[in-house]
């Protein structure tokens, strides 16, 4: 783990990176940093902590589509969240229900995405 965190690691100080999405809002200004980001896109949920109902810290969100979220969670764990179970989202997104419920949502890390793209999909849009 260790080695992965050492590879990976930067600066908060640095831009965000520029995907080859189009849908990037970040594209559209250069050296936007993330708290320029969560001004400009409110709604978004992206970045935010997850929590369930009874306050167990779940993860952080990775990628979010029309009906789900994606969040990646300590230990290699993943999970894909219809976004009806979502009660309330401020800093944190919290879901309506409790963590040995939540574990039904759990998929594999690596597996495709619910848009159906592979899971490198979010590393080459982080380059």
């Amino acid at each position: 783990m260790y080695d992965i965190a050492k590879r990976f690691k930067i600066s908060r100080e640095e831009p965000l990176p520029t995907g080859k999405a189009t849908k990037d809002p970040w594209t559209k200004v250069e050296n936007i940093d993330l708290a320029s980001y969560e001004r400009e896109y409110p709604k978004s949920l992206f970045n935010k902590g997850v929590r369930t109902n009874n306050e167990d810290h779940v993860g952080h969100v990775v990628k979010e589509t029309d009906d789900k979220i994606v969040v990646f969670g300590h230990y290699d764990y993943r999970f894909d969240i219809p976004k009806s179970e979502i009660v309330a989202a401020g800093r944190n997104v919290i879901v309506g229900i409790d963590f040995p419920e939540l574990l039904k949502y759990g998929v594999d890390r690596n597996a495709p995405l619910p848009t159906g793209e592979p899971i490198d999909k979010l590393a080459e849009e982080g380059q």
